[in-house]
C-alpha cells in the first residue's frame, strides 16, 4: 500500500516541522495509540505508531523544498488506515500556529576580534529583510582568552539588531534568530570584506538591555589593546537592500553566500579549508552562469570577476583545494601549528599560501559572491 496525499503539506517545514510533530503526537494519543516511534531513513522520516490495529506507517519525504506524506503498509484495509492518517495530519496541520506569539528580540554583531580597525559604520538606521540594523558608534570591548593566563582585548563598533520572530515558544524563536543573524553577520561579510560574527544575543527584549561596558585604562594600559580607528561613516553596498530577498528567491545564490563566509570564519586557523570554501562559493557563482563541470564552473566564477591573467593564476588554488579535499593535503602549516612570524629562509610554501593563494582566492570569491547579489552574473557563452 502506497498512497501519497493530493499535495504537500501545508506548513513551513523548516521553521514549523518541530511544532508538527509534537502535534502529531499528540493527535495520535488522542485517537487511542499509546505511543510512536520516529526514525530517519535514507530517502524519508518515518512514523510508525504503537498500535493493535494499524499496520500502516507514514512516511515524510522531502522533495524540492516541500514535504509529502505517504502512507506505507501491507495491511488488509488500505482505505481505512489511508484515512486515518489524513485525520491526524489534518488534525496536526490545522494546530501549527494557532498557539504562536510575536517575541521580539535584540542581539549586536560586529567585525571579528582583531578585523574591527577602521571597519565603516552605516550612517543611519537600515533594513535587511525582516531584521532593523541600528549602528553604534560608541567602541566597545571584547576580551578574548589566549591561554589560561592571557587574554586580548579587542575595541570594535558594533551593530544593534532588532527583529521579531513569531513561534509558539522562545526556543523555537530563538533558533530561528541565530539563523537569520548568522545570515546576516554573512552579508555584512561580504559587503565590507571583513569578518563578522553574532557578539551578544539575541535575547528576548523584555527588558532593558546595556552594551559592554567601555575600555577601562586602569585595566589595560593605553596602548595595550587593537584600536578600532576613527570612526568612518559609508554607506552599505547599494545591493544590500535587496540582498535577504535575493537570499530567499534563488538558493544557488544563499549558497554561494554562504559558504564564502564559512571560508572567511575559517581561514585564520584553518587556511587549507577555506580554501575549499572559497573554491566552492566561486564555482557556485559559476553555476549560476550557467556552467556544468566543476572546473568550468570555477573558471565561469572567476571570468565575471577579473582579468585572464589572474584566471590562470588562480587556477593553482584549484589544485590546493584538490589535494585538501581529495588527498588530505595542508598547505598553510597546519601540521605544524601554522607559522608564526616572517620567514625569510627555509621552508616559504606556507606562509605563501597563506598570504598569497588565500588572500587572493578570498578576494576573487568575495567578488564573484558579491556580482551574485547584485544579480551581475552574465551566462556563459558555451556552458
Amino acid at each position: 500500500m502506497s498512497a501519497p496525499f493530493n499535495g504537500p503539506l501545508s506548513f513551513d517545514w523548516r521553521r514549523e516541522g518541530d511544532e508538527w510533530f509534537r502535534h502529531l503526537g499528540e493527535a495520535l494519543s488522542e485517537v487511542g495509540c499509546s505511543g510512536w516511534q520516529a526514525h530517519r531513513g535514507t530517502h524519508a522520516f518515518a512514523v510508525t505508531p504503537t498500535s493493535d490495529t494499524l499496520t500502516s506507517t507514514l512516511r515524510l519525504v522531502e522533495q524540492e523544498g516541500a514535504v509529502w506524506a505517504v502512507i506505507t503498509g501491507t495491511g488488509p484495509d488500505p482505505e481505512a488506515e489511508t484515512s486515518f492518517w489524513r485525520d491526524v495530519v489534518s488534525t496536526a496541520g490545522e494546530r501549527v500556529g494557532l498557539s504562536h506569539e510575536e517575541f521580539a528580540w535584540a542581539a549586536l554583531v560586529g567585525p571579528a576580534a582583531g578585523q574591527g580597525f577602521n571597519v565603516p559604520v552605516p550612517p543611519e538606521e537600515v533594513c535587511c529583510g525582516p531584521l532593523e540594523l541600528i549602528p553604534v558608534k560608541d567602541t566597545v570591548w571584547e576580551h578574548r582568552t589566549v591561554n589560561i593566563i592571557s587574554r586580548n582585548s579587542f575595541e570594535f563598533r558594533p551593530i544593534d539588531v532588532h527583529g521579531t520572530t513569531r513561534a509558539d515558544d522562545w526556543t523555537v524563536a530563538f533558533s530561528q534568530a541565530r539563523r537569520e543573524l548568522h545570515q546576516l553577520c554573512a552579508l555584512l561579510s561580504v559587503a565590507r570584506d571583513v569578518l563578522w560574527e553574532i557578539k551578544h544575543g539575541p535575547h528576548f527584549q523584555g527588558g532593558t538591555r546595556a552594551l559592554p561596558p567601555p575600555y577601562d585604562p586602569n585595566e589595560f594600559p593605553a596602548g595595550s589593546a587593537p584600536y578600532a580607528g576613527e570612526l568612518m561613516i559609508e554607506p552599505l553596498p547599494k545591493w544590500f537592500g535587496d540582498a535577504w530577498r535575493r537570499l530567499d528567491e534563488n538558493p544557488l545564490v544563499r549558497d554561494a553566500v554562504a559558504i564564502h563566509y564559512e571560508g572567511l570564519r575559517l581561514q585564520e586557523d584553518h587556511p587549507s579549508f577555506a580554501v575549499v570554501a572559497f573554491v566552492s562559493a566561486i564555482e557556485t557563482v559559476g553555476q549560476l552562469r550557467g556552467a556544468t563541470t566543476s572546473r568550468a564552473r570555477f573558471r565561469a566564477g572567476l571570468e565575471i570577476v577579473t582579468n585572464a591573467e589572474i584566471v590562470e593564476e588562480l587556477v593553482e588554488a584549484y589544485a590546493a583545494r584538490s589535494g585538501t579535499a581529495h588527498g588530505g593535503k595542508l598547505h598553510g602549516g597546519e601540521i605544524g601549528g601554522l607559522p608564526i612570524g616572517l620567514i625569510f629562509f627555509g621552508d616559504t610554501g606556507p606562509q605563501d599560501f597563506r598570504w598569497g593563494t588565500v588572500s587572493r582566492i578570498r578576494s576573487a570569491s568575495g567578488r564573484g559572491v558579491t556580482a551574485a547579489l547584485a544579480d551581475d552574473v552574465p551566462p556563459v557563452a558555451v556552458p
